[in-house]
């Protein structure tokens, strides 16, 4: 039976923010029988900031009333940002097999700061299945991104009263 056409939006929001602080201690070689040895601390912090307001058109058929395969097309306004920080200060020393002692190379410092937003729309094509077990929707979806080629998945349960 077809279920004609359903026009469905929604609202999504997230934030995100990771921050990695651990020191890091490296000996590479770099000639035979030098090694540079470096401990480098800081900070590297990702802060993503996302809403997102979908728009869907889709359409449905179903069998026997417990599946239901759909499809449609979907737009989704995204707002937000993003921004990523890297602080690193390193200590930097050269070991050799000759020299009793580390030479002292100096210290190195790398900042950086980049920002960035997302695309404002998004184009996609969605298609998936749907179990129909009462008021229990059991269901996944694939979707389909235009603007990158990309492809993801949902899945999930609805409760349908």
């Amino acid at each position: 039976e077809w279920g004609g056409f359903a026009l469905t939006t929604g609202f999504e929001m997230s934030k995100m923010q990771l921050t990695l602080g651990k020191a890091i201690d490296v000996d590479a070689p770099i000639a035979e029988g030098v090694d540079l040895v470096t401990r480098s601390v800081g900070t590297l912090t990702l802060v993503q900031r996302a809403t997102t307001i979908p728009f869907e058109v889709t359409t449905n058929l179903s069998i026997l009333y417990f599946v239901t395969v759909f499809g449609g097309v979907g737009l989704d306004v995204q707002l937000g940002d993003s921004s990523l920080d890297l602080d690193v200060t390193s200590e930097l020393s050269a070991r050799s097999d000759v020299l009793d002692d580390d030479v002292d190379l100096g210290t190195a410092r790398i900042r950086g700061k980049v920002a960035g937003e997302p695309d404002r729309t998004m184009l996609r094509f969605l298609g998936g299945l749907q179990l129909n077990l009462g008021p229990l929707v059991i269901f996944g979806q694939l979707n389909f991104m235009t603007t990158d080629l990309t492809l993801g998945i949902a899945a999930g349960l609805r409760l349908v009263l």
